[in-house]
């Protein structure tokens, strides 16, 4: 995904049928120019009691609804959210923000930000029923 701080809600999610976990732990990367966001991201959606939950752990944010498409709106205002906050602190704050969510801050800030941590058994844990969690990539439109 590659889009500015102002055409977030540009997302969509594309379904992904099989990884490996090297794969997943690849493509978990982030890059943040002055107003700009690049990368790839995996989001976990599946039934949470009454109500579909879509999760991007790599960054702590989800989102809630009534079915998956009001989950995944719900988590990208979250996620637009958090951005926005991001971009609103200094460089170093929020290289130091993703560090404390387990992203490997880069010297240069137009390297890629590779996320360090991924136990995916701890993830389905946030599901009633994890064998029926979809697992999606989320980029810009």
């Amino acid at each position: 995904m590659k889009t500015k701080l102002s055409d977030m809600t540009t997302f969509e999610l594309r379904e992904v049928s099989h990884w490996d976990e090297a794969e997943k732990c690849q493509s978990e990367i982030l890059t943040l120019a002055e107003d700009e966001i690049e990368g790839i991201l995996i989001v976990y959606t599946g039934q949470q009691g009454d109500h579909t939950l879509s999760i991007i752990p790599s960054l702590n944010v989800s989102g809630y609804g009534i079915d998956e498409e009001d989950s995944v709106n719900a988590l990208k205002e979250n996620l637009e959210t958090l951005f926005e906050d991001l971009f609103g602190i200094s460089e170093s704050e929020r290289k130091d923000e993703l560090s404390r969510m387990g992203w490997n801050p880069q010297p240069s800030s137009d390297q890629p930000l590779p996320w360090l941590h991924f136990e995916e058994k701890e993830i389905l844990q946030n599901f009633d029923f994890p064998e029926r969690v979809k697992t999606s990539i989320l980029q810009a439109a």
